[in-house]
């Protein structure tokens, strides 16, 4: 009887996985990519935007507002903005890629990246330009201010906000604890259970520490992780550098279809190849989908232009540098055929002395800087629904029995999920670009003539 059930049970979540899989290629379809691809396009023109602008923006001088200890600065804001996607968009993220939309959809992935600068700083921008100030909470905001406040478009804004707090709530936090889990448990042997309820029990003390907490432990690990994981990185591709140009030549010929031997999937559509690099490239990187403003417009800083100069940078390092960084790497070993993400990452980095030990300790820090990131997100959506503080710590114990769930659940579902979930976020945030766009070319003008 007790088999029996346990029998259904899989075969429910078998077919539930399956037709989470096929609305997730269907939304990350040819028309969701040229809408991203098009808004970036008639950004670039419209705000005469360029490289420059970003690289003028980041080393101009600061212009901070007196916060005291207390406060949220550009540097902090953007480690925690890059703590929302590193370990898990552009590590673990590459492998579920590679698996599921073959080595082609790392070329996918990068355009994603080159698309989604413009749109990083535009959105970040908007949201600093009509942020708000509290006297307790300081500086805040986000697409769903801008929706109702702004726009008038109140039952989109409140649509955004609950599509951020469910996203934040399945996919957010499982896509994290899946990750870790599933990595740890194939390198010591270590229960998916076990890691869940440890990571829990970490992330409470931070979540119920606030913003300042997560700006603080992200901006001291973030750093280190990062340059720890580069490191890594770069000794396995010392290891293979025979194998280097032949790899990233493969990754040229899949995505353009030349080849259709695919991630150990054989004949797998050239359309699937760029939804997948590009679902899981704005996943990485989240721009477009109006999480990463939300910490942005934290910042205690008068300059706005630096402000979405600096936020747009977690682009170029995320997805164009450590994403890529972390897709050559795999396919210079030639393991990008073992069907688990977690396995495929330990047997690539395993080919160091310490390589999978020190990989796993990255990620469990990278992660563990990344779910309160998350929150914060979600944290700042309900203060938009609901004033009740209330409201603010049930999600948050709701949040953390979430990572415990994640942790044990099915690691191709969750990722689907979060580009089901990418693209919900997208749409709301590209209309209020669109709907905003005078408003920033207007500022940019202001700000070069000194009257901003």
């Amino acid at each position: 009887m007790n088999i029996s059930i346990s029998k259904k049970i899989y075969f429910g979540m078998d077919v539930f996985n399956v037709v989470i899989n096929k609305i997730n290629t269907f939304i990350w379809g040819t028309p969701f990519i040229i809408l991203l691809v098009v808004t970036s396009v008639i950004l670039m023109l419209k705000l005469k935007f360029s490289v420059f602008d970003i690289i003028k923006g980041i080393t101009s001088k600061n212009v901070e507002e007196n916060g005291g200890n207390r406060r949220i600065t550009n540097f902090s804001a953007l480690t925690s903005v890059l703590a929302g996607t590193l370990g898990t968009g552009n590590i673990t993220g590459i492998a579920v890629a590679i698996l599921t939309g073959g080595v082609g959809s790392l070329f996918w992935m990068f355009v994603s990246g080159i698309v989604s600068i413009i749109i990083s700083y535009t959105e970040n921008f908007i949201v600093m330009l009509y942020r708000k100030r509290d006297s307790k909470l300081g500086y805040f905001g986000g697409t769903m201010y801008v929706l109702d406040d702004v726009l008038g478009k109140r039952n989109l804004a409140i649509l955004f906000a609950l599509v951020v707090v469910v996203s934040t709530l399945t996919s957010g936090t499982m896509t994290q604890a899946n990750s870790l889990s599933e990595l740890v448990n194939s390198s010591t042997n270590i229960p998916k259970k076990t890691v869940g309820v440890i990571l829990a029990v970490i992330t409470a003390y931070v979540v119920f520490g606030g913003k300042y907490r997560i700006a603080k432990l992200s901006s001291i690990v973030i750093p280190i992780c990062s340059l720890t994981y580069i490191a890594l990185c770069t000794g396995v591709l010392v290891k293979n550098y025979n194998s280097i140009f032949g790899g990233i030549k493969e990754i040229i010929s899949v995505a353009f279809g030349a080849k259709q031997m695919i991630g150990g999937v054989v004949g797998l559509g050239i359309n699937k190849v760029i939804g997948k690099g590009f679902s899981i490239g704005v996943f990485s990187n989240e721009a477009g989908m109006g999480t990463a403003p939300m910490f942005t417009a934290a910042v205690e800083n008068k300059d706005i232009h630096k402000a979405a100069s600096v936020a747009s940078m977690s682009v170029v390092i995320d997805t164009l540098f450590l994403c890529m960084l972390t897709g050559v790497t795999i396919i210079s070993t030639g393991k990008y055929n073992i069907l688990n993400p977690g396995e495929m990452l330990n047997s690539v980095f395993g080919e160091l002395a310490f390589g999978k030990l020190l990989l796993n300790i990255c990620m469990i820090f990278f992660v563990l800087a990344t779910i309160p990131c998350l929150e914060y997100y979600a944290e700042q959506a309900i203060r938009y629904l609901t004033k009740r503080n209330l409201a603010i710590y049930l999600f948050r114990i709701l949040y953390i029995v979430g990572i415990y769930l994640g942790s044990i659940a099915y690691s191709s579902m969750v990722w689907d999920l979060s580009g089901i979930f990418s693209a919900l976020m997208t749409l709301p945030n590209i209309y209020m670009i669109y709907a905003c766009m005078d408003d920033v070319i207007h500022a940019r003008k202001m700000r070069v003539n000194n009257k901003f």
